[in-house]
């Protein structure tokens, strides 16, 4: 698992986690299989150092961050992994389109599920298309 961490203060109006937080949570034994990489998604970002995926919760809120995770991640996840959307319902967000924009064009049918007023998830299948 791979947590990713954003090395900006509270005055720009994001939330902040702090390693050492981070790590005092997951207890004693959480951080065997956990490595903390400081940044935002970009790019550059490290994908190749994220292994196998089961789960791949986005909670990146705008389109450009949400479809850089799903372009980069998503074949990682394993058929019958979860991906959970934080932001799904939120329009003007842009989550909910870089989802469905990547759905689209992989031919992903597999049910989107709501969860709350703005969350939701989808269990991936054996369908679609991988990347190129």
């Amino acid at each position: 698992m791979v947590a990713q961490m954003q090395d900006i203060g509270p005055a720009a109006g994001e939330i902040v986690v702090q390693a050492d937080n981070l790590v005092a949570a997951l207890g004693p034994n959480g951080t065997d299989n956990v490595e903390l990489i400081a940044g935002f998604f970009s790019p550059s970002y490290p994908w190749h150092r994220v292994g196998q995926l089961s789960i791949l919760r986005i909670d990146c809120d705008y389109y450009k961050p949400t479809m850089l995770v799903l372009q980069n991640l998503y074949d990682k996840l394993s058929v019958g992994g979860v991906v959970i959307l934080d932001e799904y319902y939120l329009p003007i967000m842009g989550e909910g389109r870089a989802v469905d924009e990547f759905r689209a064009a992989r031919g992903i049918t597999s049910p989107i599920v709501r969860v709350d007023h703005q969350s939701a998830y989808w269990v991936k299948r054996a369908e679609g298309k991988r990347a190129a």
